[in-house]
């Protein structure tokens, strides 16, 4: 069954920015299942960059290699700094993970996300760019993940700094999972944000029947990617499951950010409850009207990004001026 928007705007309170992001997007429309690896990501690219806008930033911004033990090669990552850290002794640092279903994205789609949020909380971004299925499977981009972080928590001074800066993790969909997890298998991670991450793949929600059709993210697209990443027996281990774990309470302080019309809004807010149940600090934003991927297109879906990436600086804010957590 094809989606139908008109139907899907009579149903539903759809913001303007949706509606009309959904509309033009829906003039050349893309079946994944003709998709190849490389021109999903050809298309990924072309969304950001058509509807991610720009944004004018002050301050430093270095690529990197960082060591890994699980590449030889290394893992890219771009660090961005703002100017206005001058004023700051112990600037807090967050490792970023892009979204895209574990196949497509990368630090080039996200670096106008980057760009913002860095500016917004006054911190540095650490942009990871993890390596991709299908090339790379499960775990490849979890254990490139989890590296990142330690690496970074390790070296702070090296990336602008000191000891007693704060790190958090975060990221959207796909890139929200990876930094949850992380969250579970990284010891001292100071706090997280996670966009839309989902619970994942092996658990069903209201959600997910609600908008099996799409808007954005259809049966059909949610196979492309699964097929791509990992096997079925992957799906029902704890690391690709974050409702399969084994504990709960010794997790950092975290924000959740939610698109009320995504099929994984249930998914997102079960994980909130799970953390909020555990005794762990949760906030939990739901950005009305809006559908899943809107974050990462902040050109487009300004008023919807306005209150998440608010929401997103007042956290990390907040986070830097409270006491070190202690897992």
């Amino acid at each position: 069954m094809d989606f139908d928007l008109d139907e899907f705007i009579k149903r539903y309170r759809v913001h303007p920015e949706s509606v009309s992001y959904l509309k033009e997007t829906a003039v050349n429309p893309v079946h994944h299942s003709d998709l190849t690896v490389e021109r999903a990501r050809e298309r990924r690219l072309f969304l950001a960059i058509k509807y991610g806008g720009d944004v004018e930033f002050e301050g430093t911004i270095k690529d990197l290699m960082i060591p890994s033990p699980y590449d030889l090669n290394g893992i890219p990552v771009t660090t961005y700094q703002p100017k206005s850290l001058g004023i700051s002794s112990a600037p807090t640092l967050l490792v970023y993970f892009h979204g895209g279903g574990n196949v497509v994205g990368s630090r080039r789609t996200h670096d106008i996300v980057c760009k913002i949020i860095s500016k917004k909380a006054e911190c540095i971004v650490v942009n990871v760019e993890y390596r991709l299925a299908p090339e790379y499977k499960f775990p490849a981009n979890q254990n490139d993940a989890n590296a990142a972080v330690d690496w970074v928590m390790r070296n702070k001074h090296l990336l602008g700094g000191t000891h007693k800066s704060k790190v958090g993790v975060g990221g959207d969909s796909s890139g929200g999972r990876l930094a949850a997890i992380a969250c579970h298998e990284v010891p001292g991670i100071d706090f997280q944000i996670l966009i839309y991450p989902g619970a994942g793949y092996a658990v069903k929600f209201p959600s997910n029947e609600e908008f099996q059709h799409g808007p954005d993210m259809s049966n059909e697209v949610l196979n492309w990617y699964k097929n791509h990443y990992a096997s079925d027996e992957d799906f029902l281990l704890p690391r690709t499951n974050l409702l399969l774990q084994t504990s709960y309470s010794n997790l950092p302080p975290a924000l959740f950010i939610v698109a009320e019309l995504d099929r994984l809004r249930d998914g997102t807010c079960a994980y909130c409850n799970k953390l909020s149940e555990a005794g762990v600090e949760t906030d939990l934003l739901s950005v009305e009207g809006t559908t899943h991927g809107f974050f990462a297109l902040p050109g487009h879906f300004k008023e919807c990004c306005a209150k998440a990436y608010d929401r997103v600086a007042t956290f990390i804010q907040s986070q830097a001026n409270s006491l070190t957590f202690a897992a």
